[in-house]
């Protein structure tokens, strides 16, 4: 997207990084394709240290998406945000909603971002101005879900 301001926009280039993983019983070279996020490591250090996260975290154990096990509920939607730092150069606040195949965008300025990534997976052409208002309904609600949950709420909202 050539914005100089590096990783703090909600695109895809800033904000999925690859997590690599190696430890005993994690099968080597396996790939998943699960929505992971570092809210995540705490729940999933506990795991494999014997003991339970506090419910007050909000993330959930990896260890089932990793050893390849079933896993009956896992999120399908991630919460990004975006404060700005110093003198309100740059990128204004946002929040955004990244789905499995979509990425919802709502700025402090009003604007609105929508992407279809499996049509679109380099974002370059935002379906706001065009979308069903049905889906940016819901995807909004989604998204303030998101921004309002704490511990075991989040699990249910991100879902």
């Amino acid at each position: 997207h050539r914005i100089p301001q590096g990783k703090q926009t909600a695109y895809e280039e800033a904000i999925h990084v690859p997590l690599v993983v190696r430890g005993p019983g994690v099968p080597a070279g396996r790939e998943v394709s699960e929505i992971a996020m570092n809210i995540d490591f705490a729940p999933t250090f506990a795991e494999w240290a014997g003991t339970k996260a506090p419910d007050f975290v909000d993330g959930r154990s990896l260890v089932d998406v990793l050893m390849g096990g079933a896993r009956s509920r896992w999120r399908d939607a991630a919460l990004v945000e975006h404060w700005p730092h110093g003198g309100g150069q740059g990128i204004p606040e946002y929040a955004a909603l990244r789905t499995l195949d979509r990425l919802y965008v709502e700025y402090v300025t009003g604007e609105r971002e929508l992407y279809d990534l499996n049509a679109d997976p380099f974002e370059l052409t935002s379906l706001h101005a065009t979308a069903n208002s049905s889906e940016l309904d819901s995807l909004s609600s989604r998204l303030k879900s998101l921004r309002t949950c704490a511990g075991p709420s989040c699990r249910k909202a991100d879902e």
